[in-house]
């Protein structure tokens, strides 16, 4: 946390009050204080502040009682501050005209939204008075934790500073319109000012508020006032009218059908209709997406998040991804294939687009078949201290103080405010309706990556369940959970097709790109849908060879890797899940799933800088090429048939994962040489159709080392596979899907629609669809159990 001087709090402070409450008003409010008897320069036993009855010889046993005395303390002081200004000022228009837009309010035993008891809160003046069991995270302004004077205890105090982060996190969390949060923690006389954003924090040093009474009444008016909302760290940008609420976008608009070039767009104004994903966490990135309704009554998905200034983005990323200039008929000809434009230009020889469900508009003349389309994009501003409008970001919010010197470790993270609207809305792979429908979906966001990299050079990097979704007209349940019309053939089955998203982790492989856009320094994908070699890249195993860098052939493995996990946990359509998440909810996001592993950091192991040429023999070579894990055989009785199965390794269940990324790649390697072992984990829902299961054999052969011995004798090496092509990959996919036999794969049953309806209900009333298949849902554990294992649920 970065701490500040007792200077450079006043400063922020008063930086949040209105221009008319200059020094000398605030110092003549301190006066009428001590006048009236509110406040003494000279405090006896009591404090220097009346009615702060909470310095006592004895702790009351009722804390109900102290967050009482302060609130009662905290309003009087507001008001009757407010009151002398516009007394003491009768000829001052902005001083008369000023009002309150927050109260305090005590909330003793009050469980906000089954989450946190808070002490004391900051909300609105209309909510107030009803603040009670309906208050809501929504609705807080700011938090203050309390406690009795005990000046000498700083457990107490840590206790309070806890306490108020936790706030800080499910505030942030909650409100979509806040930038950052403001906490206090008020120990007898001692208080804290607290400052969080998704980049870091900033706090005071302990301010005796005996000593410091104009300092304190600042505070208070800064936060109370009608313009504190700004202070406070509200987004200004999202408003609430007569319509809804409703945020605008001041960037640039993205070429439309029947537009020459990219135009300038002063601003497009969006309605929020409902949030579909909330990240969960103080820091990071902190994305939401909701569903908006923009110009011409369109629906829209807008993205916004906190993106490290340092990093390439989904702007950066998606304007190269709608770049036609960028086609280059010789670039990645090792992937391509004679007959590429059949299958993945506008013939569509597969069938992958054609006949959909429901209507799929394109948007724009360069939108890619696959990928969603950016709309317009916005880099949010924000007054700064004088004033001008400046990118918001991280530092920028924090003051970031020139006098401190800091170490690398202490200085904040810089991350900019972004927000992209994006054309396309879709929903998790994971809510198929029939085997077939998975496939094809595959199938659609597989000829999105394609034409990410083959035809635009851009590597999407981050395969995984959550970033591959099928197009729906609206989150909503009909859409989500269609019908199937009575009056279609046997072989119809609804086709919702399928994109690739999320390509903020994108690689460009233009070496014409600014080097700060260019992400191969680093390794990226979630955990476990990586590529073998990725994983034994982290671990320092000698197999995999020298780094080279995340490449087109680890995405296409990411592929295979993605589709088994999701054949092995879903055991029926509509998110039908075939394991418990188990203990997975205790403690959920404890640690990042997604891999940037630095070059320089790899090269660090010892391991692998001296041996990384060396094949494997001996111990070496057993503790690469592990045996198979040991199986358990069982049955499983679905929709009437009983068939075998086993239990699959404990890095592919939902859950948490104590292992290493080595044991995972050693793993990954002894599966992939035992084709039938591999096949044996699919859930039965999968494994009754032949072709899925000759398809995951064909596929594994694609990318599986192998162990030589050079032809004049030596040391055994492993040899990686060769480079396949994308015609290769998603033949075997077509005949995965087509060799499924239209009588196995029927509409889903009356039942299964109902609970799958009343499912997705009630995740768009808590407004998070993310459903990732080996954890929960993005949120706040009720336990307050740490774990050291290793979530694999993504860091938004």
């Amino acid at each position: 946390m970065l701490e500040l001087s007792l200077g450079e709090v006043t400063e922020w402070i008063r930086g949040g009050l209105p221009a008319a409450f200059t020094a000398p008003v605030i110092d003549r409010i301190v006066k009428r204080l001590e006048e009236d008897g509110e406040y003494s320069h000279k405090p006896k036993a009591g404090g220097a502040w009346n009615r702060a009855n909470f310095y006592g010889k004895e702790v009351p046993k009722d804390e109900g009682v102290i967050q009482a005395g302060n609130v009662v303390l905290l309003n009087n002081l507001t008001e009757k501050a407010l009151s002398i200004a516009k007394v003491e000022f009768p000829e001052d228009t902005e001083l008369q005209q000023a009002c309150l837009l927050h109260k305090w309010v005590a909330s003793p035993g009050t469980l906000i939204e089954s989450l946190r008891k808070p002490d004391v809160l900051l909300i609105p003046v209309d909510k107030a008075d009803t603040a009670g069991k309906d208050l809501l995270f929504q609705d807080i302004a700011a938090s203050c934790e309390v406690k009795y004077a005990m000046l000498d205890n700083s457990a107490l105090r840590n206790r309070a500073i806890l306490q108020s982060s936790e706030m800080a996190l499910f505030c942030m969390w909650k409100q979509v319109n806040r930038c950052y949060y403001i906490a206090l923690s008020l120990c007898g006389n001692q208080l804290l000012v607290f400052q969080h954003t998704r980049g870091g924090s900033r706090g005071s040093p302990v301010i005796d508020i005996d000593k410091h009474p104009a300092l304190f009444v600042s505070l208070l008016l800064a936060m109370s006032l009608q313009n504190s909302r700004l202070w406070l760290g509200y987004d200004l940008c999202i408003t609430d009218t007569e319509t809804g609420r409703q945020v605008k976008l001041c960037g640039r608009g993205v070429e439309r059908l029947g537009d020459v070039i990219i135009k300038p767009v002063e601003a497009t104004t969006f309605t929020l209709i409902r949030p579909i994903f909330m990240a969960y966490g103080l820091k990071g990135r902190g994305t939401r997406i909701w569903l908006v309704k923009g110009p011409e009554d369109r629906y829209y998905i807008l993205k916004d998040c906190w993106l490290p200034t340092s990093w390439a983005n989904d702007v950066t990323i998606h304007h190269l991804l709608q770049d036609r200039s960028r086609e280059d008929p010789l670039f990645a000809l090792e992937v391509r294939s004679s007959d590429d434009e059949a299958v993945f230009g506008k013939n569509d020889e597969y069938h992958i687009f054609d006949d959909p469900l429901f209507d799929e508009p394109v948007f724009s003349a360069t939108a890619l078949r696959g990928i969603p389309t950016l709309v317009c994009w916005d880099v949010v501003h924000r007054p700064d201290a004088r004033g001008t409008l400046v990118p918001e970001t991280t530092l920028m919010l924090l003051g970031y103080p020139p006098s401190p010197l800091f170490s690398a470790d202490a200085r904040p993270e810089d991350r900019q405010h972004l927000r992209a609207a994006f054309a396309e809305c879709g929903i998790s792979i994971t809510w198929f309706s029939c085997a077939r429908e998975f496939f094809n979906a595959m199938m659609g966001a597989f000829v999105g990556h394609f034409n990410g990299y083959v035809r635009r050079k851009v590597l999407q990097c981050d395969i995984s369940d959550t970033n591959v979704w099928m197009r729906i007209p609206k989150p909503e349940p009909e859409f989500i959970v269609p019908d199937w019309p009575k009056e279609k053939g046997p072989g119809w089955y609804p086709k919702r097709s399928g994109l690739l998203g999320d390509w903020g982790y994108g690689k460009d492989f233009d070496g014409n790109t600014l080097a700060q856009r260019d992400n191969s320094c680093v390794i990226t994908g979630t955990y476990p849908f990586q590529a073998t070699q990725l994983m034994a890249w982290e671990a320092g195993l000698v197999w995999a060879g020298p780094f080279t860098g995340h490449s087109v052939q680890h995405d296409l493995e990411a592929f295979v890797w993605l589709m088994w996990v999701l054949c092995v946990n879903l055991d029926g359509p509509f998110n039908t899940r075939r394991f418990e998440c188990g203990d997975f909810e205790k403690a959920t996001r404890r640690s990042t799933p997604i891999k940037r592993i630095k070059l320089e950091d790899l090269k660090k192991q010892a391991a692998f800088n001296s041996r990384k040429n060396r094949g494997l023999d001996g111990a070496e070579e057993a503790s690469a090429t592990p045996s198979s894990p040991t199986v358990s055989a069982s049955t499983v009785t679905t929709r009437g048939r009983t068939l075998p199965t086993v239990k699959p390794p404990n890095w592919a269940l939902p859950g948490l994962y104590p292992g290493s990324a080595g044991g995972v790649a050693q793993s990954k390697s002894a599966l992939m040489g035992k084709g039938i072992q591999f096949i044996s984990y699919l859930s039965p829902y999968f494994s009754q159709h032949p072709s899925v299961e000759e398809g995951f054999q064909d596929l594994i052969a694609l990318f599986d080392w192998k162990e030589e011995r050079p032809p004049g004798g030596g040391r055994r090496i492993s040899v990686a596979p060769a480079p396949s092509k994308y015609k290769t990959v998603i033949d075997i996919i077509k005949q995965m899907r087509d060799g499924i036999k239209p009588e196995l794969d029927g509409p889903p049953s009356k039942e299964e629609i109902e609970r799958a309806r009343k499912e997705i209900s009630a995740l768009l009333d808590k407004g998070h669809l993310e459903t990732p298949v080996l954890g929960s849902q993005a949120g706040p554990s009720q336990s307050h159990s740490q774990s050291k294992k290793r979530s694999r649920n993504s860091d938004n």
